[in-house]
């Protein structure tokens, strides 16, 4: 949870204003369940709270392989290329390249 702490706290700081108008950051991320090592891929405005939801099981695609820790996080500052690189990763292509990155086997 500390990892997820520390992401928030780069967010909050990115957010600051910026020659008048506020940084939208968005992530990508990815969580790896504890319980069987398979992973999810989502992307969210605010990556602790999303962690959070998905460990509270109010989400029906996580809920049964909780608990979930964060494997990898990805900061853009667009929500249209976010989903770009979330689409992406879901991919067989982008899901290989994921395995490289993270070492899932």
């Amino acid at each position: 949870m500390a990892r997820a702490s520390a992401i928030k706290a780069l967010a909050d700081a990115r957010q600051s204003i910026s020659g008048g108008r506020l940084l939208r950051i968005m992530f990508v991320y990815v969580l790896r369940s504890e319980k069987d090592k398979s992973f999810y891929i989502g992307s969210t405005k605010n990556i602790e709270q999303r962690l959070n939801d998905h460990n509270r099981g109010e989400s029906l695609s996580t809920k049964s392989k909780r608990p979930w820790v964060l494997a990898r996080v990805e900061e853009y500052d667009s929500g249209s290329l976010a989903l770009k690189r979330e689409k992406f990763l879901k991919s067989a292509k982008g899901r290989r390249i994921l395995r490289n990155l993270t070492s899932f086997k």
